[in-house]
């Protein structure tokens, strides 16, 4: 099977999945956004933790919660400022979850006109691209819970098996996921939007994985490229060792691939596709993904994406 097609994600010590979508979407759910909002779409992975491509977002509403205001990011860093990146990306942030997780925060307001009327964000059906519409309407707006950071608390289920089946249930519960686009509107083939555009040998991120209990091991960094679809595996690296709070975690953009729960190489393996220097300039989606497993249920309690930072 394609890698690229297959949604289980395995890790050294459970199997788990990743995703985003707006081009990458079969499991994951966001607040969309247009031109009136903002948001994006997200997807699903495959058997390794990668990661969907994120959707479209429009201009920031007013977000609730507390936080003081992000500020522009200068250079190579990306800062966040009411759910919009600033930086080298700005584009909208989303989050993506599968069906059977929980997301309490942020919240989608379906009329951006209305942002004191929320509900829920919640997965699309399992097949079914965010793109096709079939989550918080287009029109939607996510409302983030701090104006200069992106989090995101609920619960990820153990990953069970169902009753007559014969392997557990990874398409319908594989965790949660921040996302971010790299312009507004997204970048897409027919011209709209942009990618990276750069040629940056490196990306760091800035999380809170204390956030998570129980210590979840598949906290995976994910890409996403211009040209991979609604339903491919983006390119994702699992974070080696969780960092403390705030301090960056430095990756190497080479090292991810689609398969990343079993290294940053892909090696002899023929369904493993390895993100190439080429392809960096090309990058319309990054995030990060806390995935899920058959041995623990967790707890997220405002997991954050604090900051992206590109170097050479």
């Amino acid at each position: 099977m394609n890698a690229r097609n297959r949604t289980i994600i395995k890790t050294s010590l459970a199997l788990t999945s990743l995703a985003m979508c707006g081009a990458f979407a079969i499991f994951a759910t966001s607040c969309v956004g247009n031109d009136n909002g903002s948001g994006g779409n997200g997807g699903s992975s495959g058997k390794g933790g990668s990661s969907g491509s994120g959707g479209g977002g429009g201009p920031a509403g007013g977000n609730s919660g507390t936080g003081s205001g992000g500020s522009s990011g200068g250079g190579d860093t990306v800062t966040f400022a009411n759910g919009q990146a600033q930086g080298p990306m700005t584009g909208y942030a989303f989050i993506s979850l599968g069906l059977q997780d929980v997301a309490t925060t942020p919240l989608c307001a379906e009329d951006p006109n209305n942002t004191t009327n929320t509900r829920p964000i919640t997965a699309p059906p399992i097949g079914v691209c965010e793109a096709d519409g079939a989550t918080c309407p287009h029109t939607g707006q996510t409302i983030w819970n701090d104006k200069a950071t992106l989090c995101i608390s609920g619960t990820i289920p153990k990953i069970t098996t169902p009753a007559g089946a014969t392997s557990p249930d990874y398409k319908s519960d594989w965790g949660l996921q921040i996302g971010v686009n790299t312009s507004a509107p997204p970048a897409d083939t027919s011209g709209n939007g942009h990618t990276l555009g750069t040629n940056y040998s490196t990306v760091a991120l800035t999380i809170n994985p204390s956030a998570v209990t129980p210590a979840n091991t598949a906290i995976r960094a994910f890409v996403h490229i211009l040209s991979q679809g609604c339903t491919d595996d983006p390119y994702c690296f699992t974070v080696p060792a969780l960092p403390s709070s705030g301090v960056p975690v430095p990756m190497n953009l080479t090292d991810f691939n689609t398969e990343c729960w079993a290294g940053t190489k892909c090696g002899t393996d023929p369904n493993c596709i390895q993100l190439k220097a080429t392809d960096v300039p090309n990058i319309d989606k990054v995030g990060v993904q806390i995935s899920a497993d058959t041995g623990n249920q967790y707890t997220v309690d405002n997991f954050c994406l604090q900051q992206i930072a590109f170097a050479n």
